[in-house]
């Protein structure tokens, strides 16, 4: 199983070369900057692109409860059973 993987490592990357290759040659063409590596933001922006949103923790956190409460009471109910 080793063996296979190291024979499949060369030729993902390869195919994953020969993708970006293609992806980078088809994108639209920007002017270069020097971005925001040598100088900081000029404010805070916070969290962007809609990534987190408030409220959605919480939401996501008592449905993992929900979802851990169910699986705990049907393993008693198989245990009792």
């Amino acid at each position: 199983m080793l063996k296979l993987g190291e024979a499949a490592n060369p030729l993902l990357a390869t195919l994953m070369n020969g993708f970006m290759e293609k992806w980078s040659q088809r994108a639209d063409r920007v002017p270069d900057t020097t971005g925001s590596l040598y100088a900081p933001p000029p404010g805070a922006s916070g969290i962007g692109g809609g990534q987190r949103r408030p409220g959605e923790r919480k939401t996501a956190l008592a449905l993992g409860a929900a979802a851990l409460a169910v699986a705990v009471g049907m393993g008693l109910a198989r245990r009792r059973s």
